[in-house]
């Protein structure tokens, strides 16, 4: 019942619920659904989502695409993805 909700609230565009669902999605086994829902919510400036789409496609080994969105995320003040920013780029330079 919860991702019906989350999804009703994220087709009319709430960004939070967009996440929320993503995050549902990937706890329930569907980590490509919930990338399309991360990147809604991310596209909208959610940091949250940002930062939930890099550790997504970091898991998947897609580094590239992981870290443009924690630099996404640090931008609009994630601390926690300025920080895993951070650890990657300093695990690239070694």
């Amino acid at each position: 019942e919860a991702a019906t909700w989350y999804h009703t609230a994220a087709d009319a565009g709430n960004a939070s619920a967009a996440n929320n669902l993503a995050v549902l999605l990937e706890q329930r086994g569907d980590p490509d659904e919930a990338a399309i829902w991360y990147q809604t919510a991310a596209d909208t400036g959610n940091s949250n989502a940002a930062y939930n789409l890099g550790v997504l496609l970091a898991r998947r080994g897609q580094l590239d695409e992981a870290l443009a969105w924690y630099r996404t995320a640090a931008d609009a003040g994630h601390t926690a993805a300025a920080n895993t920013l951070r650890i990657l780029l300093d695990q690239q330079r070694s």
